[in-house]
């Protein structure tokens, strides 16, 4: 755990007005994105309850032998995407609410709260990318050994 007491390590780094102001704007353009991402969610959760049991005979009949396994297979794979996406949503909500607030308040420990829910959100966001990259270099060693 960091300790409060100690000095900062950008002792001359101050946030300026200038500064606030292009926080208070990014804060609020990540609210807004995060909204659409939680709509979006929800509307992506309302079409695997209603089109899903219509999509595994589909997916039974392209994927041979895989029967009820495909609706529980695409029922977790529902489930997974929502959830990471949920996460990635759910902290840039967190960073806008709490940047802001820390902002608005001149609370340094929201500010600090909402910069932390920053930085995890872009670290959920890069092991996401190293995992695109990795199956896409997967696949394409695939498709040059086949």
């Amino acid at each position: 755990m960091e300790s409060e007491n100690q000095p900062p390590i950008l002792s001359d780094l101050l946030v300026t007005h200038t500064m606030g102001d292009h926080l208070h704007d990014t804060t609020k353009w990540c609210r807004f994105l995060s909204i659409v991402g939680i709509v979006f969610l929800s509307i992506f959760l309302i079409m695997v309850i209603v089109a899903g049991t219509s999509v595994a005979p589909t997916m039974a009949i392209a994927i041979p032998g895989m029967g009820e396994v495909s609706n529980n297979l695409l029922i977790l794979l529902a489930i997974v995407l929502i959830a990471v996406f949920g996460v990635l949503v759910f902290f840039l909500l967190r960073f806008s609410i709490y940047t802001r607030r820390g902002l608005e308040m001149r609370n340094q420990v929201l500010f600090n709260e909402g910069l932390k829910a920053l930085k995890i959100y872009f670290i959920v966001y890069g092991v996401l990318g190293l995992l695109s990259v990795l199956a896409n270099a997967y696949n394409l060693l695939i498709a040059f050994t086949a």
